[in-house]
């Protein structure tokens, strides 16, 4: 499974949090943007095995120079919770966000 497999697959059962709960409509439209603009063109193409944290901090760099630093850190919690899912899933080890350098 690709990363951009991943997310689509995370969107398509309303993007759960730990506690099981999907978000709302507005959250959704908002988690859909920047994952489709932003993270699958870069890492889509990616095994979701394979992710590591040196390619989501080049993905970071990319990005700040595009958002405004509140929006670069919503980014990055959307995307930390898309893999924390798989983390529950048991499709990855661990989050390689968690070994990020540099986070927003």
């Amino acid at each position: 499974m690709t990363v951009a497999q991943w997310i689509e697959h995370w969107l398509s059962i309303g993007a759960p949090n730990r506690k099981k709960k999907t978000v709302g409509r507005r959250s959704m439209e908002r988690y859909q943007q920047f994952l489709r603009l932003h993270v699958i063109p870069h890492l889509g193409a990616i095994r979701l095995q394979k992710l590591n944290s040196t390619d989501i901090e080049r993905l970071y760099e990319i990005l700040a120079g595009k958002m405004a630093p509140n929006t670069h850190y919503l980014a990055h919690s959307v995307f930390a919770a898309c893999l924390n899912a798989a983390v529950r899933k048991e499709l990855l080890a661990s989050n390689p966000i968690a070994k990020a350098e540099k986070v927003p």
